[in-house]
C-alpha cells in the first residue's frame, strides 16, 4: 500500500514538472494603460464617440483632439547649438551636455622702468620701477586664432587676474606703438594650481 502511494506522488511530482514549465511560457499577462494598447490586446471597443476600450474593470477613452502644431522658436544652449521646441507640450528640447573645465588662476603685476635716465647705487627710491596699467593678453600656444584667448586689465598697482583652463600660454601686456616695450612670458597652467606671473615693460630711458 505504501509502495503505491510513493509511487503516485513520485508520478504527480514528474507530471507538474513537466507541464508548470510549459504554462509559464504560454501565460503571458499583459497591461493596457491606454486606448491603443487595450484596443491591440483585443478587448471590445464601445460604439461611442470617443470611442472606448474596457480592459477588465478599467475603461479607456480614444484621444481625439488635432496634434498640436509648436512655434519654430529656437533656444540657444551654451555650447552655442539650438534647440526647438517639440512634444505634446511644445517644450524646448534638452541642451547638448558640456563638460566643464576647471579653470586656473593666473595673477601677477606689470611695472613700468626704469624711471630714471641714471640708476644709482643704492638704488633711489624715487626711480623705482612703477604700477603700469594697462592690459595683459592672453595668447593660446599653438593656436591657429590671432585674436587673445583672454585679455585681464591691471588696476592702479599694476595688478590683475585672470582664470584659465590647464594650457599653455603667452602672456604679455599691450604697450606703445614705440614705447614702452613690454616683455612676453609664456606659463603652463596645470589643473588645481595658481600661479604668479610678473610682467615688466621698458620705458627706454636710460
Amino acid at each position: 500500500m505504501n509502495k503505491t502511494i510513493t509511487i503516485t506522488i513520485a508520478v504527480l511530482v514528474l507530471a507538474l514538472l513537466i507541464v508548470i514549465p510549459q504554462l509559464s511560457d504560454k501565460i503571458n499577462i499583459k497591461l493596457a494603460t491606454n486606448f491603443e494598447e487595450c484596443v491591440a490586446l483585443g478587448n471590445p471597443i464601445m460604439k461611442s464617440y470617443p470611442r472606448q476600450c474596457r480592459f477588465g474593470e478599467t475603461t479607456f477613452t480614444e484621444d481625439t483632439r488635432p496634434p498640436v502644431a509648436c512655434t519654430m522658436e529656437a533656444k540657444l544652449c551654451s555650447d552655442g547649438s539650438y534647440v526647438s521646441r517639440t512634444g505634446p507640450n511644445c517644450e524646448f528640447s534638452a541642451c547638448p551636455t558640456v563638460a566643464t573645465t576647471s579653470t586656473v588662476n593666473v595673477s601677477g603685476v606689470v611695472t613700468l622702468g626704469p624711471t630714471c635716465p641714471v640708476m644709482r647705487n643704492p638704488p633711489d627710491p624715487q626711480c623705482a620701477d612703477r604700477p603700469y596699467v594697462t592690459t595683459v593678453q592672453v595668447i593660446e600656444v599653438g593656436s591657429p586664432k590671432s585674436s587673445p584667448f583672454a585679455t585681464a586689465k591691471t588696476d592702479a598697482m599694476g595688478q590683475y587676474s585672470v582664470n584659465l583652463p590647464p594650457g599653455s600660454y603667452a602672456l604679455q601686456p599691450i604697450g606703445g606703438n614705440t614705447l614702452p616695450r613690454c616683455e612676453t612670458k609664456e606659463v603652463t597652467v596645470v589643473e588645481g594650481v595658481s600661479q604668479k606671473v610678473n610682467l615688466s615693460c621698458d620705458t627706454g630711458i636710460r
